[in-house]
């Protein structure tokens, strides 16, 4: 990775056409001084020959760039946007990817000329950093008359590496066209080309290729991206001096079939690069190869000795289904095909996560905004992983975990036998039942009656009852009103009372609802502008005041907010912390009247939860309520509007 400045200098030299420019005109373009320029010469002119360009040098005329024909790719990949500093997030993420990758020592002072801020700025952010940096073994350390830099094991500044290149926006990267494999799309490589250089990259994916034509299968998408990703800063980190000190697993435990492939992409690295790789690399690729997933197939691997666990994969996939059925509500457990693609995901899942190998799912806020409360439950899911490999696993691994259970339910969703009661004639009340069937899959209409037909229904005959006329007194125990326009509220009402039935049918109780996690208490309404660590450093100590959490909860909950910010769509956030910190169940409603930061989007509904996900009721009860919710985009509305606590309380029950 470029240091800002030496990539601004760049830039400016690529944006000269070919003309001669001056070291004091260049440093009042990029905002340093002269001596910074010469400094960052030597960074600048590696790049140059690493990338097939020349800088030419004249006494008295300056600098200039010869692009040759890089000339239209540099200038792409250097385009006149520059990145801006102002947010200490920005300034962490790039201190931490300068320090790992910067062959000189860096000072708190270099940083500080660079961001436009004090050295008293710089000392703070080096802290953020390095605590950020410690959940991954790896300390920020000053040493004297050298500088700043960072220790720890380099299979862990890898994986911090790629994770803090993943967090640079991808926006700031022009696009410099499409990839050589369809599977990455055009931003992903123009970061990817941009962080890890170009003739890497591309050498990289053509290793892969020639990898998948041996094995005879592919990858699927995502876990292609995630090897093209982790080599391509493997063979950079190489290249640059920067190798593996131990062996990461016992040769003896190999997969034959994983190290075989593992051993073919070796080759074709070492080939393509002009490389002897050490056999740890040779080991870091077969881990990376286990954490990969195959198109089109329905085989386990054993992989239990790298999580150290007796477990069967087919064990932990009942466990999950069965946890998740009995929080949504919604019986998981019949499905065969979200039985063996949940398998063949965990299978691979769970090693990504052991070893810090990410994915990334460009949908994400799609499916948090989508099925906000199947993704919701499923986060809770991740006590499974904890359990087994001793970490939290990211938002993007679970998001595609909530794919697997919402296709689940789309597609296996029980039909409700449902009778349509009309008084405009049996023409106009079929017209209704099919604008009905039209907006709700769930329901199955098999006959249309008249009026009067009201008093011979028996209960057996039909799930639901449907009729146009208010008051209408109808023997059976499920029976919606529907105005002739079947709008948004009708929808609603008939959603909410097929969602009941649906859970009366897997013998749901509903002794523990969501009123008995909601107190008046403990919905707080802000009216000024408020942080995201103070507004949940006071829910938090509501919380610990009042008995709900011990010491340490609002830690576990930043802990995780810093694996995956809980943001979802429609301005909320569901925040939850770890289930030893909590003595009783509880929920914070928290609304703001401005919006506050949080991660990428912003919130003003927050719903903090003191949950231990192992209680069943306590857990299904909130998310029962949430699903209601996230059905209903009215109750949003209202509880923004709403003036008090005691209002906020009742808009949730009642739309719930």
């Amino acid at each position: 990775m470029l240091s800002r400045s030496a990539e601004e200098i760049i830039r400016i030299l690529i944006h000269q056409d070919n003309t001669f420019i001056t070291n004091k005109r260049i440093a009042q373009m990029a905002g340093i001084s002269e001596r910074s320029v010469n400094n960052y010469m030597r960074e600048v002119s590696d790049y140059c020959e690493e990338n097939e360009c020349r800088l030419i040098r004249k006494r008295g005329k300056g600098i200039c760039l010869d692009m040759g024909r890089k000339a239209k790719e540099l200038k792409q990949i250097f385009s006149q946007k520059k990145i801006s500093f102002e947010n200490r997030d920005t300034r962490v993420n790039y201190i931490v990817r300068t320090l790992i990758e910067s062959k000189e020592p860096y000072t708190a002072g270099l940083f500080a000329d660079e961001f436009f801020v004090s050295k008293a700025t710089v000392r703070t952010d080096l802290e953020h950093a390095d605590e950020y940096c410690k959940r991954d073994y790896l300390m920020i350390r000053q040493v004297v008359g050298k500088g700043i830099e960072i220790v720890g094991s380099e299979f862990w500044k890898r994986k911090v590496l790629v994770c803090r290149n993943q967090k640079v926006s991808q926006s700031q990267y022009e696009s410099i066209g499409q990839a050589p494999d369809l599977r990455i799309d055009k931003l992903f490589y123009s970061r990817l080309t941009r962080q890890y250089r170009k003739n890497i990259v591309d050498g990289v994916i053509f290793c892969i290729q020639e990898l998948e034509k041996q094995m005879g299968c592919q990858f699927n998408d995502y876990t292609f991206c995630m090897i093209a990703e982790y080599t391509s800063c493997q063979i950079k980190r190489i290249k640059s001096g920067a190798y593996l000190e131990e062996t990461m697993i016992n040769q003896l435990t190999l997969v034959e079939e994983i190290a075989d492939w593992a051993v073919a992409y070796n080759s074709f690295l070492n080939q393509r690069f002009q490389l002897a790789l050490d056999p740890r690399e040779g080991l870091y690729l077969y881990i990376m190869l286990l954490g990969a997933e195959v198109q089109n197939s329905s085989r386990l691997v054993n992989k239990k000795f790298l999580i150290e666990k007796e477990i069967s994969i087919e064990d932990v996939t009942d466990q999950v289904i069965t946890y998740l059925s009995a929080i949504v509500g919604l019986d998981f457990s019949g499905d065969p095909l979200l039985q063996t693609s949940l398998a063949l995901f965990l299978n691979s899942s769970l090693v990504r996560v052991k070893y810090g190998f990410e994915i990334k799912n460009p949908f994400l806020e799609e499916v948090k905004k989508t099925y906000s409360a199947i993704f919701s439950a499923c986060l809770t899911a991740g006590k499974e992983y904890e359990e087994l490999v001793g970490l939290l696993p990211t938002e993007d691994e679970i998001s595609y975990m909530a794919i697997l259970f919402s296709c689940s339910f789309v597609q296996h969703q029980k039909k409700l036998n449902t009778a349509v009661i009309g008084s405009g004639g049996v023409g106009i009340t079929q017209i209704i039942a099919q604008k009905i069937e039209a907006k709700l899959p769930e329901i199955n209409i098999i006959t249309v009656l008249p009026s009067n037909s009201a008093l011979f229904i028996k209960e057996n005959q039909y799930d639901l009852v449907i009729t146009t006329i208010p008051y209408l007194k109808i023997n059976h125990p499920n029976v919606v009103y529907t105005t002739l326009l079947v709008g948004e509220q009708d929808i609603y009402r008939m959603k909410k009372t097929c969602h009941e039935i649906l859970e009366s049918n897997v013998n749901q109780t509903k002794s523990y609802t969501i009123q008995n996690l909601l107190k008046r208490d403990l919905i707080l309404l802000e009216h000024e502008d408020i942080s995201k660590e103070m507004v949940l450093k006071k829910a938090c100590s509501l919380l610990l005041e009042k008995g709900y959490v011990k010491e340490g909860f609002y830690e576990s909950v930043m802990q995780r907010e810093e694996i995956s910010a809980s943001v979802l769509g429609g301005g909320m956030a569901v925040p939850h912390g770890i289930s030893d910190f909590v003595n009783h169940p509880a929920v914070v409603v928290i609304r703001t009247d401005k919006k506050v930061e949080w991660g990428e989007g912003a919130v003003d509904v927050i719903f903090l939860l003191a949950l231990n996900f192992d209680e069943i009721e306590s857990t299904r009860a909130f998310f029962s309520a949430f699903y209601e919710m996230t059905m209903q985009k009215e109750s949003a509305r209202l509880i923004r509007k709403a003036p008090t606590q005691e209002e906020i309380k009742q808009i949730i029950i009642n739309n719930s």
